[in-house]
């Protein structure tokens, strides 16, 4: 774009042609697009872009540095002095130069169209690909997150809810196989803690069994004993044998019923 371009510089000098008293406010605002010219192209000259533009961006300065030459040397000299002649000569010089300047700013402004489509298809591509990238990192922690929860049901609450129950039907006194004795972690070791207590709970079980047997077995004995002793007939009959724990009540009735046979 202007001031790059010096089409506006071309109208000025256009302007001028066609009203050469105007020289003196002419010259001044030429010099004003010079300056704003060299400025311009100094910086595009310094800035970072494609090589093929900045190539484009070169060859027009050579057709609009006549242009400034002409126009400072010559022409403005031609209208400062009313010389139509030599003004008309000057200008077709101007014009020469202006077009050349133009061809070679139309082959830079293709360039960076080609380049500013080249730039967005690699950016589109660029976004696309960190698009897949990101979906693919997205699929990858719904997964990773997804399979720490099945293995966290698996490993862990399935587990837990398990020996849960187990501990619960064993509470009430319902037998049940402690699972999980071979796990290593903690749950191994709670497991291990639940069968401490289901042995614990069987043998408990089974000695207030013996304990309720034996009890029974002393009972009949010694119902037995004073259902004989009601009827008076202490006459035969072995000495009762009672369990080991209650062997002196035992010993005791049988002496007892032995002093009374000797009655």
């Amino acid at each position: 774009p202007p001031p790059a371009y010096i089409i506006q510089a071309y109208l000025e000098a256009t302007l001028l042609l066609r009203d050469p008293a105007d020289a003196p406010a002419a010259g001044k605002r030429l010099a004003k697009l010079h300056d704003e010219y060299r400025a311009r192209h100094d910086f595009w000259s310094h800035t970072d872009i494609d090589p093929a533009v900045y190539a484009a961006l070169r060859a027009s300065k050579p057709a609009a540095d006549a242009f400034w030459t002409e126009v400072e040397t010559r022409y403005l000299a031609a209208a400062r002095a009313r010389d139509r002649r030599a003004l008309d000569r000057s200008y077709a010089r101007i014009t020469r130069d202006y077009a050349a300047h133009r061809a070679a700013i139309d082959t830079l402004v293709t360039r960076a169209l080609a380049y500013q489509t080249s730039l967005n298809d690699r950016a589109a591509t660029t976004l696309h690909r960190a698009l897949v990238l990101l979906s693919v990192i997205g699929l990858l922690i719904v997964g990773g997150v997804a399979g720490f929860c099945v293995l966290l049901l698996r490993r862990v609450v399935s587990p837990t809810v398990e020996l849960s129950d187990v501990t619960a039907t064993l509470a009430r006194g319902e037998p049940a196989s402690v699972p999980y004795l071979d796990r290593k972690d903690e749950l191994g070791s709670i497991a291990v803690a639940v069968e401490s207590f289901r042995v614990a709970a069987e043998a408990r079980a089974e000695a207030d069994a013996a304990a309720s047997r034996e009890q029974t077995m002393v009972t009949d004995a010694l119902a037995g004993v004073l259902q004989t002793m009601a009827t008076g007939d202490l006459r035969g009959g072995p000495a009762i044998e009672f369990p080991p724990s209650f062997r002196e009540i035992g010993q005791n009735l049988n002496s007892a019923v032995s002093t009374l046979r000797a009655m």
